[in-house]
């Protein structure tokens, strides 16, 4: 099946806008050692410059939350927070600077409650993929709304 020119570059736009946003995440520059929050999901990539490395931090108890992950490789870092992470999980990261000097931040899970929604409560009788489909709908409804 051929479809038009004008066809096939709004399906390829399309494709290309999808993959690009599946793709975004925030990249930190570097020197930056204050808190960053991301979304669940999401991916926060750290490149290593001007000497700086990247690590998660070592402690006693687990070095991330459940389900995350980090890829480490030649002083860059990427970590991953889980799709289900609760606004209270946060993973430290070590930055360490050419001078040996050693500075930490932590990365947090973003609280995703709208100002103007109120917050799920623990009496809900609705299951969690139920509330999450609940959210996404009023989220889509209020972007073809404004």
């Amino acid at each position: 099946m051929t479809f038009p020119p004008s066809s096939r570059r709004a399906r390829m736009s399309a494709a290309a806008a999808a993959v690009a946003l599946c793709l975004l995440s925030p990249v930190a520059a570097a020197g930056e050692v204050e808190d960053v929050e991301i979304s669940p999901g999401h991916t926060l990539v750290l490149q290593p410059e001007d000497g700086r490395t990247y690590s998660v931090k070592e402690s006693e108890s687990a070095p991330l939350p459940a389900g995350w992950s980090v890829i480490t490789e030649k002083g860059a870092l990427r970590i991953t927070a889980s799709a289900t992470a609760a606004p209270s999980e946060s993973a430290t990261i070590e930055v360490k600077d050419a001078a040996g000097g050693t500075e930490t931040f932590d990365v947090r899970v973003e609280d995703e409650t709208p100002a103007n929604e109120p917050a799920p409560s623990s009496s809900s009788s609705s299951s969690g993929a139920s509330a999450w489909l609940d959210r996404l709908a009023g989220r889509v409804a209020s972007f073809f709304s404004s």
